[in-house]
Formats: structure tokens, sequence, C-alpha cells
């Protein structure tokens, strides 16, 4: 029955149109098989079939990068951390990802970008639809900036259903290496984002609370489970993978020979 559906659909859709969709809608289609589909998300069970991309970084970048979801009401120490290890991971040279979603995730975003480094943001709905709409400045700016991307498993014009941000979170995590939660309460969706990192075997980290704070309770409830590793610094992440990522002012000079030189 599924597969009569599809035959049906294929017949009646004309694949001229939706390329022309696609390039009205400013938007990159990765298929499963597309050298620019993420190396990472290939791997979990239930990858998208489809990727769909805004902005200009190429996203084969993402083999290293970092996750940083948390509560969309953070405190303001959650909102100080978000933009803290956002900043130095952009600093090193590793690529931020998120949901742009209000609170953690847009601190996250505005972190990298600050710090002159690379994000990408993982959209509920399709690519060229900004939610909430209060982050639209923020989205401009990661369509427009070499070093970011929105992207998103649903084709452009499609709008945002509150299902739809549950299934994104298993790309956020399937797309990098390691997630870190900022702060989450106890019903956080964010939660569900570290459940699905760490069935899909990725390395999840968390940072601590006050035990009185509701927004900490996830958090600490991640780590009393070993769930998650308890982290107070970009170092302590860094160290648990086997690339070696430095700063950028730490790299040695390269200096030009010429002749004898050379030689």
């Amino acid at each position: 029955e599924v597969i009569g559906k599809f035959l049906k659909y294929r017949q009646s859709t004309d694949p001229a149109q939706l390329v022309a969709k696609l390039e009205e809608a400013d938007t990159r289609a990765y298929p499963y098989p597309h050298p620019g589909y993420p190396s990472n998300l290939r791997q979990i069970y239930d990858a998208p079939a489809v990727l769909y991309v805004r902005g200009k970084l190429d996203l084969s970048v993402l083999v290293h990068s970092v996750g940083i979801v948390g509560t969309r009401n953070p405190t303001s120490y959650g909102q100080t951390q978000a933009k803290k290890f956002s900043k130095e991971l952009a600093a090193r040279n590793v690529p931020v990802v998120s949901g742009m979603a209000f609170g953690v995730d847009s601190f996250s975003h505005w972190g990298a970008i600050e710090a002159g480094g690379m994000t990408v943001a993982v959209l509920g709905g399709g690519p060229d639809h900004c939610y909430p709409s209060s982050n639209k400045p923020l989205y401009n700016k990661m369509v427009e900036l070499p070093t970011c991307a929105v992207v998103s498993e649903y084709f452009p014009g499609t709008s945002v259903q509150k299902w739809m941000f549950p299934a994104r979170n298993r790309i956020i995590s399937g797309i990098t290496e390691g997630l870190l939660v900022i702060e989450a309460g106890r019903d956080s969706g964010s939660l569900i984002t570290a459940r699905q990192a760490f069935d899909q075997s990725r390395l999840v980290f968390a940072l601590p609370g006050r035990i009185d704070s509701p927004m900490s309770v996830g958090t600490n409830e991640l780590i009393s489970a070993n769930t998650a590793k308890l982290v107070s610094s970009v170092d302590q992440i860094l160290a648990e993978f086997s690339w070696v990522v430095g700063k950028a002012e730490s790299k040695p000079k390269i200096v030009e020979l010429f002749g004898r030189e050379k030689e």
C-alpha cells in the first residue's frame, strides 16, 4: 500500500517544478547518498531521506561538531554559560549545532557568531520558515554569513507543527559527535535530545546546576544517571575526542622559502 502511494505520487509530481521551488527559496537539497549530506547523520537509523539547506557553510565541516541544547527559559546562569561554551568552541574551530529555539539555543548560536565561528541551526519546519518569529534577526544572519547554515528535513514552505520538534532533535544529535545540555527542567525537550544522542552512541555532556533551581533538575539527573558526563569547561569536552583542535593564534607561522633555502 505504501509503495503504491509512493508510485502514484511520483507519477503526479514534476521534479522540474520541485527544483524550481528550491531555487526560488534559495535552498539546496542533499539526498542521503549526496556527498554534501553530513556523514555523521548517515550513521543514525532514522536519518532523513533528504536534507534541505539554506546558507553558505559547507556541511562537511560538521564531521567534528558539538551540539548545544537547553531550556527555552534559561536563568541568567544558563544564558551566560550557553554563550561562553559556544564562543569557546567556535574559537577552537568547532562548529556549534543547535535548534534556533528561544532560550539556550539562541544564545548558543549568537555566541558562535560573535566569536566569528561556525554554527548550524536545525529547524522544526521548512528551511525557509523562521520559528519563533522573534528569532528573525538571528535567522537572517545565519543565512547570510559564510560560517553559518540552517537545515531541515522538510521541503521549503512546510509550516511548523509541534510533533516536528522531537523529530528535529534526533538530527541535532545525529549531526554532531557530542551534545552539551546547558539547563533543562524535568520535562524539557532537551532531555529528549540527550536520550537520542545517548541512543545514537554520541557523547553527552551536562552542566551541573543548583539543586534548588527547577532549570537544573534535568541536567543534574542526567549526570546522576551516568547518561551525561559532568563538565565545567570546553577543555573537558574536547579531551573526549581523538581529533585535535587548537586556537588559531597558536598555529605556527609558515615561512615561505625560495631557491637554495627551499632545498
